[in-house]
């Protein structure tokens, strides 16, 4: 694969990352509710993007 292909494929696996971490924070009462949900749809967004990104640049 091309470095842009592994560069989106890391960025997507710390972005999963960091909504497990999110999760476990929610869990912890570390973050409100209305906070996870605010930034679970940001970095999930991302991860789309990402994702098209890489289907695009593998030309599916």
């Amino acid at each position: 694969m091309s470095e842009e292909a592994d560069r989106l494929m890391m960025e997507i696996r710390s972005l999963q990352q960091e909504i497990t971490k999110l999760q476990q924070d929610v869990i912890g009462g570390r973050v409100k509710p209305d906070e996870y949900n605010r930034l679970y749809a940001e970095k999930l967004a991302k991860i789309h993007e990402r994702e098209a990104a890489l289907k695009s640049l593998m030309g599916m």
